[in-house]
């Protein structure tokens, strides 16, 4: 049965049961409270699309195709409706409507468009690659694009729209860019929604990092795109990074997008890009969002559930020029473990990062040496941690290989070993090593960068013969100049 056969079958047997079978609609309701136990997801997904029976008709209607989650839902309904004396005996009533299915019982007729709807999805999510729950997740919501006048009207009229990606996604918004400053969650909001997603079965994400990318091979063939498709119309690719890409191969990768945007017009397309290359990386047909920090009252709520003196920490923080970093997922967490271990907030962004930076590395020493029992002391690979992250500034680089570090840096094997051995360093697929946040190669090029003449750090952060910074170090900058009043307190 092709698909608008099937269609026009749905449509008959609604308009049969919406005027034979009241009961139906009771029924309806406790599938759909079976189908979306435990997932808020799916909770969000029915309230837009499967309500009830009208909505779902016209959700497969509309969208000409069926996801895995839907047929699972049609699957659940035919089960409760034999369940229920009323209905079930209504369903074994002969359904003459359709002369294609002369003498069959309804209940029959619904069993062959559930076989029918189950080889329509056709492949299924690419479960080759299943995504992890993100630990410890605070949510976070997105605002739109808004002149001054409009942010000015919401605001004084009180109205607050909380949505999330994943809300995004359901509304059925197709093209979207999500920006926000450096550490501030967009990774982690992302990895999120791929997880969300693939556990609905309503959706196929593919989450991919643009710090992957190789010119070597177009963006389709190295995300195996038409490998990881199934159906086109609940299928999300996520694209996370845009800014981490090489200057000379942005215009080549944002034209890739704008090709696969047009070729996959039904695909929904997630981009991420920090707040600072907004201007040099607009892609067109894209709806630009914004990541926005929590709330004072979320915030408060994360600090009683995981600070052993929730008081005495706001009452600190309260205090401290730090506030503000708090309603950042990142500094509020490592803050807290700052204060349960020192007894105080930290001074500044500075602190917090010299602070992660030392925990990994202590976390890292503990694990190998249980492991081996010899360990790379942190001094010496937190220098070449510094000059793997200069080496990086000065050729433009996303990554760098294993070779590259022993020819260029004369890094020995046990180095390199104690370098890839690192929680702040992951390897690729091509085995080149990058840090596993763009933000800790900052600090850490931001530190190194605080021991040269100024003269040389212009030459190296900004365009050539020029006071321009380059927009991908403009993080670097800032960072640097938190670090000029700090430099007299390294412990390494």
């Amino acid at each position: 049965m092709d698909w608008l056969s099937i269609i026009g079958l749905i449509k008959e047997v609604y308009t049969y049961i919406k005027g034979q079978i009241p009961a139906f609609d009771i029924v309806y309701d406790r599938a759909l409270r079976r189908w979306t136990k435990n997932s808020s997801l799916r909770a969000k997904f029915s309230d837009n699309a499967l309500g009830d029976f009208d909505k779902l008709v016209r959700y497969i209607e509309d969208r000409a195709s069926v996801n895995q989650g839907v047929v699972d839902f049609f699957e659940i309904l035919l089960d409760e409706a034999t369940k229920d004396p009323e209905v079930a005996s209504m369903l074994s009533a002969e359904f003459a409507i359709n002369s294609y299915q002369q003498g069959k019982e309804l209940s029959g007729v619904m069993s062959e468009i559930l076989h029918t709807l189950r080889g329509l999805v056709g492949n299924g999510p690419d479960l080759s690659v299943v995504y992890k729950d993100v630990e410890d997740y605070i949510p976070l919501t997105v605002y739109g694009e808004e002149t001054r006048d409009e942010r000015l009207r919401r605001i004084l009229s009180g109205a607050v729209e909380n949505k999330t990606m994943t809300d995004l996604i359901i509304e059925g918004k197709k093209r979207l860019i999500l920006f926000s400053d450096p550490q501030h969650g967009k990774s982690t909001v992302l990895a999120k929604l791929a997880f969300d997603l693939q556990q609905s079965g309503i959706y196929n994400p593919f989450l991919y990092n643009l710090r992957n990318y190789s010119p070597s091979l177009s963006l389709v063939e190295q995300i195996k795109l038409d490998q990881r498709l199934g159906n086109l119309s609940s299928s999300v690719l996520i694209l996370d990074g845009l800014d981490e890409l090489k200057e000379e191969q942005r215009d080549n990768v944002v034209s890739e997008i704008t090709t696969i945007s047009a070729n996959y017009p039904l695909m929904y397309i997630v981009l991420s890009c920090r707040l600072s290359h907004k201007k040099v990386m607009t892609v067109s047909g894209f709806e630009s969002v914004y990541l926005k920090t929590m709330g004072y009252d979320a915030l408060v709520r994360y600090v009683n559930s995981h600070s052993k003196c929730p008081d005495a920490f706001l009452a600190d923080a309260q205090k401290s020029d730090l506030m503000r970093l708090l309603f950042v997922p990142f500094f509020l967490k490592e803050s807290i473990r700052y204060f349960e271990e020192n007894g105080q907030i930290p001074q500044d962004e500075v602190t917090i990062y010299e602070y992660f930076i030392s925990r990994s590395f202590e976390m890292d020493k503990s694990r190998k040496a249980h492991r081996t029992g010899s360990v790379t002391p942190k001094a010496k690979l937190y220098k070449h941690l510094e000059h793997m992250a200069f080496a990086m500034l000065a050729s433009q680089r996303m990554e760098i290989s294993p070779d590259d570090l022993a020819v260029s840096l004369d890094m020995s094997d046990s180095v390199i070993e104690g370098l890839i051995g690192l929680s702040l360093i992951t390897r690729g697929e091509n085995g080149e090593l990058t840090f596993v946040h763009n933000a800790f190669k900052e600090y850490i090029l931001a530190k190194r960068l605080s021991q040269l003449p100024t003269v040389e750090i212009m030459k190296l952060v900004c365009f050539p013969d020029t006071d321009i910074i380059i927009p991908a170090l403009k993080n670097v900058v800032v960072l640097l100049i938190h670090l000029i009043s700090k430099l007299d307190s390294w412990d390494y």
